[in-house]
Parts: structure tokens; sequence; C-alpha cells
């Protein structure tokens, strides 16, 4: 009986290896995205509620016009 690992489990070995690598790669960029997501939807929250608050001024400012 050999001592030596077979050539093909050394390479099963390491394909497993390059693929956990790359799935925690595609993981971390999938979580930056999801945060990048979320940032930009609080930002356009803010956007949304500052144009309600600006055409709410709009409504209310005089115009100069007689009211008729």
């Amino acid at each position: 009986m050999s001592d030596d690992i077979p050539e093909d489990y050394i390479e099963a070995a390491a394909a497993v290896v390059e693929a956990a690598r790359k799935l925690e790669e595609t993981r971390e960029e999938a979580e930056a995205a999801c945060r990048a997501h979320m940032d930009s939807l609080g930002r356009k929250s803010v956007a949304e509620k500052g144009l309600q608050e600006a055409l709410e001024r709009l409504k209310r400012a005089n115009t100069g016009r007689d009211k008729k």
C-alpha cells in the first residue's frame, strides 16, 4: 500500500478549494452590491421627501396674481 496521494484526488481537492474561494469572492461582491443598493434607496427617499416639501412650498407660495 502506497502513502502517495493519487493525482486525481489532489486535482479534485484543488478544484474544491478554488470553487470555495470563488464563492466567497462572489458572496462579498453581492453583499457590497446590496449595501450600495440600500444606500441608493435611502438617498432616493431623501430626494423624494425634498421634492415633496418643495412642491408643498410652491403650492403655498404667493404668485403675485389676484385670486378670483
